[in-house]
């Protein structure tokens, strides 16, 4: 019986929960410091989700994952909330916004949600 342990593997499940878990707070930060409804949230979390399968998280940052998909689920729930005003409140550049949000809409439109 090979017991053999791929560090590699173990490394990489950590890491995600680790990133799972930073995006979860930040997401309950953001919704909290913006005044978010807990359907924005709620739907803020399924588009991190989704965007998960379809881009590699790893190399974008997760306050601006975070932030994008705060503000795509305001705005799809017709919350009024400007990416001036996600940006001002995140400390996440509008362009990283739009970036993360463009990437966030490509992968909701690929997964049909």
């Amino acid at each position: 019986m090979d017991t053999a342990f791929d560090s590699s593997i173990a490394s990489d499940d950590v890491q995600s929960e680790i990133r799972s878990l930073e995006l979860d707070t930040l997401l309950e930060q953001y919704g909290d410091a913006l005044g978010c409804s807990p359907e924005v949230r709620s739907r803020a979390l399924e588009i991190i989700h989704i965007f998960a399968e379809y881009e590699r998280l790893s190399s974008k940052s997760p306050s601006a994952i975070a932030a994008a998909a705060i503000y795509v689920a305001a705005n799809e729930y017709g919350a009024s909330l400007s990416e001036n005003e996600v940006s001002d409140t995140t400390h996440v550049t509008t362009t990283s916004i739009q970036q993360r949000a463009n990437e966030c809409l490509a992968a909701l439109r690929e997964d049909n949600h």
